[in-house]
């Protein structure tokens, strides 16, 4: 992740060190696939890239939606592609 990272979900919207934060209050994870991957160069050093998830786990003591289509803009900075944004939100398909 990038220092300015931020998250964008159907709770709203937390920077890095929010992320970091509420991913160690642990999760459990029966089940997790993704598919139906989109890749596109937004410029020589950013790419955008979709998807959709599947999952059945429990993260912070909260079911997390069993579907999930996501976004994820990365940056290339020191040589590194890191995630600059990532938004998700539950598929109702």
């Amino acid at each position: 992740m990038t220092e300015d990272f931020l998250l964008v979900n159907s709770e709203g919207i937390s920077d890095r060190a929010q992320v970091i934060k509420s991913t160690a209050a642990g999760c459990e994870v029966k089940s997790y696939s993704l598919d139906n991957f989109k890749f596109v160069m937004t410029g020589k050093d950013s790419a955008l890239m979709t998807y959709t998830s599947m999952q059945d786990a429990v993260c912070g003591g909260k079911t997390i939606p069993a579907k999930v289509r996501a976004s994820v803009i990365y940056v290339r900075r020191g040589g590194k592609w890191l995630a600059a944004l990532y938004m998700k939100t539950p598929a109702t398909q």
